[in-house]
């Protein structure tokens, strides 16, 4: 019978899926996963038997987080006679098989009736082989530990241990919140990744986008051009209307005082100390608005001038914070100027 190789320009791909799973596990979901470090919750690690307390992500200690969770999740360290530590050495090309081999290594080594024993475990590379060291300890014995030392193993307490300089949590005490939140995180932060790759494969559609926003820019302006060219007619005659206009304006004009006159009268008549800060021509008048020490004083002025026949306020005179006086008057030239 002929036996197929599940090979690719000469590579071996028996072993792909295994790899896969095993590359999947070691950058998201193992205790020392690459991401943890990153995206993983801190936890507040006490060590009842030295009477201190670690904070810990990804199996080290850390400084205290600049930003703590709302809901704090602590643990408990368990000194070493509590547990058990096996150090086994494999080849690196069964590092897949970890899962398989902690199953068996639990099935047949270990000291604790099967429903009694929880576990936790990393893994060291050297140059041909990797290390696998297994934690085991029974769950009666841990929670009796704990209920010496008044910690409820049943709230939001973990329990830690730690082997050759790096903690451990026992996986029959993980705080499902904690893990909950570090998925939501994975999968936020996948999300992020996919949205960025499809971004980079959209770049380089980016010159048809710009091409396109042109030929539509083009497209425009040749329509204005015609709407400009078909309302040239419009254009001239409403150049008559304005035309007309400015001869009725220019008519109107004759009717109003002389503008020139008599902003050269009233900068001679009035001296520094009085502020005009509006002056409107009607065809009854002049009408000035402004301030002044003395507003009395202005009208004065104003009416004993030959150019004005008649001065009046046509309402009162205010005096502001400053100690000036506001006033409004309307001023009527005499006849002819």
């Amino acid at each position: 019978m002929l036996k197929l190789e599940p090979k690719l320009f000469g590579l071996d791909l028996s072993h792909t899926g295994r790899w896969l799973r095993h590359l999947n596990a070691r950058v998201w979901w193992q205790q020392d996963a690459w991401m943890r470090a990153y995206l993983d919750v801190p936890v507040l690690l006490q060590d009842p038997e030295h009477q201190t307390h670690y904070w810990v992500i990804k199996g080290k200690a850390i400084p205290v987080p600049s930003l703590i969770p709302k809901k704090r999740v602590e643990g408990i360290l368990l000194p070493e006679e509590v547990y058990l530590v096996k150090r086994m050495h494999y080849p690196l090309h069964l590092r897949g098989e970890v899962d398989s081999i902690i199953a068996n290594e639990l099935k047949y080594s270990s000291p604790f009736l099967e429903g009694d024993t929880c576990w936790t475990y990393s893994t060291t590379q050297t140059d041909k082989t990797f290390i696998l060291t297994l934690v085991m300890a029974s769950i009666q014995q841990i929670k009796q530990f704990c209920l010496d030392r008044s910690v409820s193993t049943a709230s939001n307490h973990e329990v830690w241990c730690q082997v050759d300089g790096n903690f451990l949590c026992f996986s029959h005490f993980k705080h499902p919140e904690r893990e909950s939140e570090y998925q939501k995180r994975v999968s936020t932060f996948k999300a992020c990744g996919v949205y960025i790759l499809v971004m980079l494969l959209l770049l380089p559609l980016l010159p048809l986008g710009v091409k396109h926003k042109q030929l539509q820019r083009i497209e425009g302006q040749a329509q204005l051009f015609q709407v400009q060219a078909q309302g040239s007619i419009a254009a001239r005659n409403q150049m008559l209307a304005y035309q007309a206009g400015i001869e009725e304006v220019r008519a109107v004009d004759l009717t109003l005082p002389t503008p020139l006159f008599h902003l050269s009268e009233l900068s001679r008549l009035l001296d520094d100390s009085v502020w005009l800060t509006h002056i409107e021509f009607t065809a009854s008048g002049i009408r000035l608005e402004g301030r002044a020490p003395d507003a009395s004083r202005v009208m004065a002025l104003l009416s004993a001038s030959e150019t004005y026949a008649q001065v009046r306020a046509p309402s009162p005179i205010v005096r502001d914070n400053a100690g000036y006086e506001r006033f409004l008057l309307d001023v009527v030239p005499r006849s002819g100027l």
